[in-house]
């Protein structure tokens, strides 16, 4: 049969619109189909009531375009001119419907896209200006009344679309949002909307009360669907995950977080699908040592315990059981060495910054450390060896067996196999009798002492407490609390445990030799960095400014600084000496001055 007119498929695409449209209770179709009107058919009135075309029932109007078609049609997308978009947007949006049928004029079907002024607006910036026409993405048109009128009513909406209003509304920080959409949508699953792909209206609630369109896509991730902690404790061999997080991946997978580098996917039981237990290695020595540790438990015993009861899943082999057991051996070997040495920081430890060679270092220990065996060395009396991992250093001393030269084992100063009185003598008097009494936290070097992992910073005390005999101990202790003040601020990973091992040797030093100035104010200057300042503290410094109206300049400077009397401390800077303001830059309570500045 030959295809029909224009004229007729245009009047029966026309017709099966309005009947589909009258049909609706609360819409009144006036629609043409001789292009009487430019660029639109006509609009539908929306109603208020049932069956009414009273002014006072009356709510809107939406401006439509008919097409029609015969023959074959997919109905997955139409083309559109250019110049027919730019006029529909300035018509704030048209409800563009496309009618298939035979070429005997039947099995009619609907499609429709909601040209809104949003979307108008994306179809138009995705394409380039020489382009003169472009695909528009169809939906079927409903046949039921009531989704009919959802459909109109949502194109009505979506009119109050203003793209000036959108650019300008503060929405970021909006606690609601009003999502809608053509007809019902699952919203069960994670999507993403964007204008060019999906019908859809996006509101923001604005503290007024009042609402306005937004032009923004939109990612749609259901609660089931995000990580949360659940109140399980997951053990494999000695390893136990205590903070654990679920989250659904799709139909059939269900995912437990147990950190940041080992992920249970557990299958459908329902199903008969395998779980994978994903292994990403971590940069932390702790963290992947705990996962890897798991790891090789699981596939061990192809088990692992949920609240300490045993659970069994069918699961994939990755395939590098043995990489992964020969790694787990590597970390085994490089804790059990540097634990041996005192390093109690072990998450300091960042795998990817450890070289070959200091591993090889390290590792050259491991006999003397962890197996006790005396190992060939070429040196006749205690040697210090600074090995180095990553960024880090550890301190040691090579001990040879008394027995034997051609022996050693390797030590921290700090352990009872190295214990003995420290001796410092200084450079300039190497020759002499000249020499001092020391803790093993003296005699390391001042510009690696930040670095060194293997220090017992929680016994600092016990250190001093044992040579306090000596009359050099306490200025000695003085300036390792400067050392360990200026530690935290070089190191913020450390800040805490430097401050803590500074606070706990200046009380000790106060306890010793009372409240002396220097004293107060490495006390007061570690609690302002331990943000454990307040207005007792304030109260403190200005009764000791006031009871101590002869203290040093740099003293009173000191505490302007600490309470935060700007003009006051850089008026007292400037009363100081060259020299003086040379040496008090290399005091720690500078780095609270520059912060000031």
């Amino acid at each position: 049969m030959a295809k029909p007119t224009t004229r007729k498929i245009e009047q029966a695409a026309v017709n099966y619109i309005s009947d589909l449209i009258s049909a609706c209770p609360h819409l009144i179709p006036y629609i043409e189909s001789n292009d009487k009107t430019p660029f639109t058919d006509g609009h539908i009135d929306i109603h208020n009531v049932s069956d009414s075309e009273n002014v006072g029932t009356y709510l809107g109007r939406v401006f439509v375009q008919v097409k029609g078609t015969a023959g074959k049609f997919k109905g997955k997308k139409f083309k559109i001119r250019r110049e027919y978009l730019s006029a529909y947007a300035n018509d704030f949006g048209v409800l563009f419907l496309v009618v298939s049928m035979d070429n005997c004029l039947k099995n009619r079907k609907a499609y429709y896209c909601n040209l809104s002024p949003f979307k108008i607006h994306s179809i138009l910036q995705d394409i380039p200006e020489s382009q003169k026409t472009v695909s528009v993405k169809l939906e079927a048109f409903p046949t039921l009344e009531e989704y009919i009128e959802e459909v109109v009513k949502y194109s009505f909406e979506t009119r109050r679309e203003n793209l000036a209003a959108s650019a300008a509304a503060e929405y970021m920080s909006a606690d609601e949002f009003l999502l809608r959409f053509p007809e019902k949508n699952d919203l069960s699953k994670p999507q993403v909307f964007n204008r060019l792909e999906n019908d859809y209206s996006l509101e923001v609630k604005l503290p007024d009360g009042k609402t306005i369109p937004i032009d923004a896509s939109i990612e749609i991730i259901p609660s089931d669907y995000c990580y949360r902690e659940i109140r399980d404790s997951i053990s494999s061999g000695d390893v136990t995950f205590d903070k654990v997080y679920r989250r659904r991946i799709d139909d059939d997978f269900v995912e437990l977080m147990l950190s940041e580098g080992l992920c249970f996917q557990i299958g459908d039981p329902n199903k008969n699908i395998s779980s994978t237990l994903s292994l990403k290695m971590q940069n932390n020595l702790v963290a992947c040592l705990k996962d890897l540790r798991f790891y090789s438990s699981f596939f061990s015993n192809e088990n692992f315990s949920v609240n300490e009861k045993v659970q069994r899943y069918q699961v994939c082999d990755s395939g590098k059981t043995s990489e992964i057991s020969e790694y787990l051996n590597y970390l085994e070997k490089l804790t059990a060495v540097l634990s041996g040495l005192g390093v109690q920081e072990l998450e300091l430890i960042d795998l990817d910054a450890i070289t070959e060679s200091q591993y090889n270092s390290v590792e050259k220990l491991y006999l003397s450390v962890v197996e006790e065996e005396w190992t060939s060395s070429s040196y006749e009396r205690p040697m210090r060896y600074r090995p180095q991992i990553g960024k880090w250093y550890i301190e040691t001393i090579l001990i040879p067996d008394s027995s034997n030269d051609n022996k050693a084992r390797c030590f921290s100063p700090f352990s009872s196999e190295a214990a003995g009185r420290y001796i410092w003598v200084p450079k300039e008097k190497v020759d002499s009798a000249t020499y001092f009494v020391v803790t093993p936290f003296d005699i390391i070097d001042p510009e690696v002492f930040p670095y060194i992992i293997n220090l017992p910073l929680e016994k600092v005390s016990d250190y001093y407490e044992q040579v306090k005999e000596f009359s050099e101990t306490f200025e000695l202790a003085n300036m390792m609390v400067l050392r360990l003040i200026n530690s935290a601020d070089l190191v913020p990973l450390r800040k805490e445990v430097f401050l803590n091992s500074a606070f706990d040797l200046n009380e000790w030093l106060i306890l010793e030799s009372g409240e002396q100035s220097h004293s107060l104010i490495n006390r007061w200057q570690i609690m302002k960095r331990r943000d454990d300042f307040g207005d007792d503290i304030r109260t403190n410094i200005h009764e000791f400014l006031l009871n101590n109206p002869t203290i040093s300049i740099t003293y009173r400077l000191a505490c302007l600084i600490l309470l935060e009397d700007r003009e006051g401390a850089n008026f007292l800077f400037g009363k100081l000496s060259e020299s003086d303001q040379q040496d008090f830059r290399e005091w720690p309570i500078w780095k609270l001055y520059e912060d000031l500045l």
